[in-house]
């Protein structure tokens, strides 16, 4: 991760700390977090929210010229696809919930990430190529082990 990268995570998160809520880093980087071994450095903060007011990042969204949300989204319990806007100079991805996904998590400097076992059941479901790659480049070294 670039220094920037750590610092948008470091406000974004102490933004989400300010405003009491819940929250907990999903995706790629918190496979990385967690010593998963992908095939590409994350480019963005996949970010699940507890009862959070979810105007707040609408606003975000739409200031960036984003309205991916009013998409439908099948995975997703709140049926919508993820607020999207830029902190920083980093993309971020923000789902709204009304419980987290899974109640497991990582803590590493302070910040709540999803275990790896949660985060690649949800990226399966996706079928992205990109996620396919990085699930068999840690099988294969698993096997290498």
């Amino acid at each position: 991760m670039n220094s920037y990268f750590e610092q948008d995570l470091r406000d974004f998160t102490d933004f989400l700390v300010e405003h009491n809520i819940q929250y907990k880093v999903v995706g790629s980087l918190a496979l990385k977090v967690c010593g998963f071994p992908l095939t590409r450095e994350p480019h963005d903060i996949d970010i699940e929210t507890v009862g959070a007011d979810e105007s707040i990042f609408q606003t975000m969204a739409e200031r960036c010229g984003n309205t991916f949300f009013l998409e439908r989204d099948e995975y997703s319990p709140n049926g919508h696809k993820p607020y999207i806007f830029t902190f920083g100079s980093t993309p971020i991805n923000v789902w709204c919930f009304d419980k987290f996904s899974s109640d497991k998590l990582v803590l590493k400097d302070g910040i709540p990430y999803d275990v790896v076992f949660e985060v690649i059941k949800r990226k399966m479901k996706y079928g992205r190529v990109k996620d396919y790659k990085d699930l068999i480049k840690a099988i294969n070294v698993l096997l290498s082990v």
